[in-house]
């Protein structure tokens, strides 16, 4: 869990971009910090290995559901609700990273049909990432709670353009004041 504590920024810097180890990184689903408020943590598998195993059932009413972004080791991703599998299960169906905080946005390339219910129906800054097709991913961030100038966003617009971005499976990650991406830019060295 310590490897998890810093943000991806400081993340970066310390491992470095320069140093050729880090593509891409993000605040992803905010498992460290439910971890440490001794909260239940979701499905968490990081770079292969089990981090937490304890979730909420299926369909929880609050926020967030826990429900999961499973990548697997042949680039594709795939979302799943919350207790669907065991953090081994994903394991051996070759899953290398789950992510838990939801809910789904898009499913089989199919906007999830909760959100067009006034399912978690108010606007905040929010973060998602999604597949397109295997090793093709999007993420979109967006700002919100800012006076003034941003008002963040409602679920279900998040998942109309991460659909519009060509993503067939997305899910909602932490978003606000933690959220963070630091990305390689083109041309870099490799």
């Amino acid at each position: 869990l310590e490897q998890f504590k810093p943000t991806p920024s400081d993340f970066v810097s310390r491992n470095g971009i320069e140093n050729k180890k880090i593509v891409l990184g993000i605040s992803d689903d905010h498992f460290g910090t439910r971890a440490r408020g001794k909260s239940t943590v979701g499905i968490i598998v990081r770079g292969g290995q089990q981090f937490s195993n304890k979730t909420y059932a299926a369909n929880r009413g609050r926020f967030p559901n826990l429900e999961t972004l499973a990548v697997f080791e042949d680039g594709s991703m795939k979302t799943f609700v919350s207790d669907a599998y065991t953090a081994q299960e994903y394991i051996d169906m070759g899953a290398s990273n789950v992510f838990a905080f939801g809910p789904i946005l898009v499913q089989d390339g199919k906007v999830d049909e909760r959100l067009t219910k006034d399912y978690y129906h108010y606007r905040e800054p929010r973060m998602a990432l999604g597949m397109v097709e295997p090793y093709h991913y999007v993420l979109l961030a967006v700002n919100g709670r800012v006076e003034g100038q941003y008002k963040g966003v409602y679920l279900d617009w998040l998942a109309e353009k991460m659909l519009e971005m060509g993503a067939v499976e997305a899910i909602n990650l932490d978003g606000g004041g933690s959220t963070t991406y630091v990305a390689k830019q083109p041309g870099e060295e490799e």
